[in-house]
């Protein structure tokens, strides 16, 4: 993203890029530490969709860091459990691998530490993550770091004027046809109509959208099973 044969300038794509997780599978790593957990859930006394946790390690080896590969083991009874750790057999569950923003070349024995944070926004999460890196191995209370990073999902989105435009306070909206058909689905939903009715009355009213009021059961059933 900051060199190629083409000349081209895409600064603006890694930035997107080194702010996004990516769903790895088969990974090849040759960690710098051993795994340290980061967070515990706790799926009997969960009351709340965030989680945030830390971890620090010193490193076993010279090398570069170039991110963080995350994975869980989970308990589900005593002597029952699965985990998708690079180690483990292969499930049909991917592990996470979190870039730093800049690759940190590092020495046996510097110390590196994480803060991660998972916060639910809408239907998905925005995950945030803090590097440091200290050199050598001695105390790091007070030091400072040879690399700080502070990175965020939110920052992986790329947002356009006319996005943000649509979140201004002065912005007077209008919905979409697509806009409007949820709308009439929505406003259909009276705990006396069934779905069948409803879709049919929006295949009716919406034939460019819903050619087959199929297709508009289909659109009903999902708004139903989110809102309803």
């Amino acid at each position: 993203w900051l060199r190629n044969d083409l000349g081209l300038d895409l600064r603006a794509g890694r930035e997107q890029v080194v702010n996004r997780w990516q769903r790895v599978r088969n990974a090849e790593v040759a960690p710098l530490a051993a795994p340290a957990r980061w967070a515990e859930l706790d799926y009997r006394v969960i009351r709340e969709p965030n989680v945030e946790g830390s971890a620090a390690w010193r490193s076993h080896r010279r090398g570069t860091l170039h991110g963080f590969l995350v994975w869980f083991d989970a308990h589900l009874a005593d002597g029952i459990g699965f985990s998708n750790a690079p180690q483990a057999p292969e499930l049909i569950y991917s592990r996470a691998f979190f870039p730093v923003e800049t690759p940190v070349a590092v020495e046996e024995g510097d110390a590196i530490a994480l803060h991660i944070t998972a916060r639910l926004m809408g239907e998905d999460y925005a995950w945030g993550w803090d590097t440091r890196v200290w050199s050598g191995p001695g105390d790091v209370e007070g030091a400072t770091p040879k690399a700080s990073m502070r990175q965020s999902t939110l920052l992986g989105a790329p947002l356009t004027p006319e996005r943000l435009r649509k979140r201004e306070a002065s912005y007077t909206p209008r919905l979409t046809p697509k806009g409007a058909a949820d709308a009439f689905l929505l406003s259909s939903m009276d705990g006396a109509a069934t779905l069948e009715s409803i879709a049919r009355a929006a295949a009716a009213r919406f034939p460019t959208l819903f050619p087959r009021w199929e297709d508009a059961l289909a659109r009903a059933g999902e708004l139903a099973e989110r809102h309803t």
